[in-house]
């Protein structure tokens, strides 16, 4: 049974040094103050800004604090052993009173809260109370050492940090009576404590008689972050990273801190090693941390866990460094007619891995599927396929392909387009065609009988229609040499159709054109007007248009911004659509 008192006891104690080490407390006894002298007690007859000091306990330390007069005569009631201070309404509006101030360090984020043991003597029973205010700030309210009584006071009871109490008792015969002021979390740092007796209105001459004040300090909440988080990291750098604890609430006590890094491996190099998953410092102040990225790795987030008046604190959040992903690409040719070639990854950082996904085997075989660079051998058919390695770098996994074909190429690799995809024409039409695939060379076009090739571009054509439509049919083709050598032949079969042709009352010149077009009417015998012209490639696509409100009977347009190659001038007439074909030429 003594044993569990003991420990109670104990306990009791350990809380109470845990209490007493997180604040602070000022106590000043003007009761038992013996140097107390002349009619001005706090200020020297010879020179009024000189204080006095009072003795005081700071946390159980006997000291002194300093003590000036601002306002009328604070003076010492040896009977009551008390400082006495007097407030009065002089003519009927004049309000004086009595005040000064004490040094004290009013710390911004830290709350207080002010006891004085006080009471008043009023000259008549009758009438408001006298008010003890206190304030805190740094500028204090002036000076003096005069012995006049009275002097004249702001008499606000409240704003800013003034605060003000009544004092209803007259007397310290039965019980102290304390009157209380709390200031919770100062907002700014402050130099003084002013202590003041001010009068209510219509009050009578009455004396304050103040027997002791307690400050009690205490410290905000223990606070501490980490910093600094990196918002982009090009993952692969290896420059050191400085992260520090902040004491956000200046919270004393501090006896050591760990640095929290994260399970191994972390991605971190401490002192020139992988870092561990902590790091603990036994210190009075806090150091900060430099670490290195491990270059390619993964990166764990990085807090701390602050010790202070054997409390444990983490802080309030992890610093992070945000990792920027490279840029990859596939280096090597995106053909293979035989044989074998070599494929590179660009833009590689150190740590990094790599997984190439294996083609099909009948198309080709890598050499390697982890390494780079690696060598695609031919697998002796021909076909398309998408190359792909995947990159894993910081921790992130990134895709990159390259289309690849592999042996030679053949007719389903092209495809021979043009007439908007019509197979249709109309005497004096003129029609461009195309050939899309891979790159070829050494185009040789053939058009059908009685047709002309008006232009030929390589891979494009345009050809021009007869004048008649015989003969009905014909076969536009096409040779040319693919990559690996081998000659391709494509077709594309034409039929005329009277159903197909409507005479567009237009024309268009020049034709080839570089600059402008002119779109005219043909005849001026007969009504024709133009309200509107569209520009379109030979699928359809507009390029270019306008409108005009008024009759209009020759138009220009520009086509200086066309690549070579054939269009349409869709022409609006106000109830019907024309097209004319036309070329440009640079």
């Amino acid at each position: 049974m003594k044993n569990n008192y003991k420990k109670i006891i104990f306990s009791t104690l350990l809380l109470l040094l845990i209490h007493f080490a997180t604040f602070s407390q000022t106590f000043i006894r003007y009761n038992t103050w013996t140097g107390a002298s002349g009619c001005n007690i706090f200020s020297d007859p010879n020179n009024a800004s000189t204080v006095i000091n009072v003795p005081c306990t700071i946390n159980g330390t006997n000291t002194t604090i300093p003590h000036l007069t601002s306002v009328g005569q604070p003076t010492y009631d040896n009977a009551n052993k008390t400082v006495n201070l007097v407030s009065e309404i002089i003519n009927g509006s004049q309000n004086q009173g009595t005040e000064y101030r004490i040094t004290v360090n009013f710390k911004q984020g830290y709350s207080y809260k002010i006891t004085i043991t006080a009471a008043r003597i009023m000259s008549q029973q009758t009438g408001a109370n006298v008010l003890l205010r206190t304030d805190l700030n740094s500028g204090g309210s002036g000076s003096n050492n005069q012995c006049n009584g009275t002097g004249v006071i702001d008499a606000n009871g409240s704003g800013n940090l003034k605060k003000s109490l009544p004092v209803t008792n007259s007397t310290f015969a039965n019980a102290d009576t304390n009157y209380v002021y709390d200031y919770p979390s100062l907002s700014s740092q402050q130099a003084y404590l002013m202590i003041a007796a001010i009068p209510p209105a219509a009050s009578v001459y009455q004396t304050v008689l103040i027997r002791r004040i307690k400050i009690e300090e205490t410290p905000p909440a223990a606070s501490f972050s980490i910093s600094p988080s990196i918002s982009s990291m090009s993952c692969g750098a290896t420059a050191p990273i400085t992260f520090t604890i902040n004491n956000n609430a200046s919270t004393p006590g501090i006896t050591g801190y760990t640095w929290n890094i994260g399970a191994t491996p972390n991605g971190w190099i401490y002192n020139g090693n992988p870092a561990p998953a902590s790091i603990p410092i036994t210190a009075t102040s806090l150091s900060p941390l430099a670490l290195t990225p491990d270059c390619g790795k993964t990166l764990s987030s990085v807090s701390a866990t602050v010790t202070a008046n054997t409390n444990n604190y983490n802080t309030s959040n992890s610093a992070t460094v945000s990792i920027t992903q490279p840029t990859y690409s596939i280096i090597g040719n995106s053909s293979l007619c035989s044989g074998n070639t070599n494929y590179t990854l660009n833009g590689l950082v150190c740590n990094s891995s790599i997984a190439w996904t294996a083609p099909p085997s009948n198309l080709g075989t890598l050499s390697s599927l982890t390494t780079s660079p690696t060598t695609l051998t031919f697998g002796g058919t021909s076909g398309n396929f998408t190359l792909t390695a995947n990159i894993t770098s910081c921790g992130v996994a990134t895709p990159v392909t390259l289309p690849v074909h592999v042996g030679a190429y053949t007719s389903s690799d092209y495809t021979l387009s043009g007439n908007n995809g019509s197979m249709y024409w109309c005497p004096n039409q003129t029609i461009s065609f195309s050939v899309s695939g891979a790159g070829s060379s050494n185009y040789n076009w053939t058009p059908p009988t009685g047709w002309t090739i008006v232009y030929n571009g390589g891979s494009y054509v345009a050809i021009k229609a007869p004048s008649s439509p015989n003969p009905p049919t014909g076969t536009l083709s096409v040779s040319f040499t693919e990559p690996c050598g081998t000659t391709i032949t494509l077709n594309k079969f034409l039929a005329y159709s009277s159903s197909a042709c409507t005479t567009s009352p237009y024309t268009v010149t020049p034709n080839p054109a570089s600059s402008y077009i002119t779109i005219a009417c043909a005849s001026l015998q007969t009504y024709c007007n133009i309200s509107a012209v569209q520009i379109t490639d030979m699928y359809g696509t507009v390029l270019s248009s306008a409108s005009w409100p008024y009759t209009n009977q020759s138009v220009q347009m520009p086509v200086y911004f066309l690549q070579n190659g054939t269009y349409i001038a869709r022409t609006y007439s106000g109830t019907q659509w024309y097209s004319n074909t036309f070329m440009v030429q640079h």
